[in-house]
């Protein structure tokens, strides 16, 4: 592996265990045994490239990856719900001040499963 490759691995395990904590590194070592490729791209190019980017900070990328994975709808709900979970572990404050309305149904019903568990 070159030095660029490890820095941006690295860079990536930094950020995807600082976003998503337990639940990050345990898709990633899920991954070891079926696709170890994947599980290095995921770090390398989501974390490492695109969330460690210092132009928006982690809540308004998070914010920006909810919004995308709920237009995409239900053949989405895996992904949203690892980010609506990563979401909250950093914004507690934030969800509980949410007004959960006649939006999207899985969201508000997994917004609720979170609060819940607190």
């Amino acid at each position: 592996m070159d030095s660029a490759k490890t820095e941006r691995f690295e860079r990536g395990w930094e950020k995807l265990k600082e976003i998503d904590g337990e639940a990050g590194v345990k898709v990633i070592e899920s991954l070891k045994d079926i696709s170890p490729d994947l599980g290095r791209y995921t770090i390398e190019y989501p974390f490492g490239d695109v969330y460690s980017r210092e132009v928006l900070n982690n809540k308004t990328k998070e914010i920006a990856v909810i919004a995308a994975l709920t237009a995409i709808g239900s053949n989405a709900r895996p992904q949203l719900k690892v980010r609506l979970n990563a979401f909250a572990q950093h914004e507690e404050q934030f969800l509980t001040k949410l007004k959960i309305g006649k939006g999207n149904y899985f969201i508000n019903h997994r917004l609720l499963q979170i609060l819940k568990s607190r």
